[in-house]
């Protein structure tokens, strides 16, 4: 969750992603591909699939985008990706991202509770500045 002191940099979509080909049928046991039990992604999909009443099971964890992309592309299962993480070995599952859609998600920076020393401001404003976002006062 983002706090008032968060400077948000970009933000991009979240896509439900499948191998080239696959195909939902209806009650079938979905398995989804995760980054891990604590992950947002994970806690969001089983939030959205529990929703939809779709069965699943947890296929594989993995904690990396490149474990991810494998894991999809190998037919291990669905998973949640950020469109900057999808490659061409994955398609996004356009039926699932209308059925349960997906917030988007920001990408921001924090400087926490040392955020006013002069060194982490002028770090803030050059990240800002190099992003091409508004100046941060």
């Amino acid at each position: 969750a983002l706090s008032a002191e968060d400077i948000v940099l970009a933000t991009e979509p979240i896509h439900w992603c499948v191998p080239p080909g696959w195909r939902y049928q209806p009650g079938d046991n979905l398995k989804l591909v995760s980054y891990g039990p604590d992950c947002f992604y994970r806690r969001l999909a089983e939030e959205r699939l529990r929703a939809a009443g779709i069965a699943y099971k947890v296929s594989v964890e993995c904690p990396s985008v490149a474990g991810m992309l494998a894991a999809i592309s190998a037919g291990m299962g669905v998973g949640l990706l950020s469109q900057q993480s999808i490659d061409r070995r994955v398609q996004i599952e356009t039926a699932f991202d209308q059925m349960l859609p997906l917030p988007a998600v920001a990408h921001a920076l924090r400087l926490g509770a040392k955020r006013q020393q002069p060194l982490l401001q002028t770090l803030q404003r050059q990240v800002v500045q190099a992003l091409g976002k508004p100046a941060v006062t």
